[in-house]
């Protein structure tokens, strides 16, 4: 019994590689994309993209990968 589950004070490890929403603005911006380019190759919409750079939320399992 090495492992104790805390009941989610700590983020998964996938989480831990997630950039800053401010970094995942800067990301796109140096290549050029704008959140409706990102949004449509993400399947969401630009507003999903805006609040996963303002900080409002933070992309779902399968889109943290793109």
């Amino acid at each position: 019994m090495s492992q104790t589950s805390r009941g989610g004070d700590t983020a998964p490890p996938s989480a831990a590689a997630l950039p800053a929403p401010k970094e995942r603005r800067r990301l796109r911006e140096a290549l050029s994309l704008s959140e409706e380019q990102v949004a449509e190759a993400m399947g969401v919409t630009k507003a999903t993209v805006r609040a996963w750079e303002t900080g409002r939320g933070a992309p779902p399992g399968p889109h943290r990968r793109a």
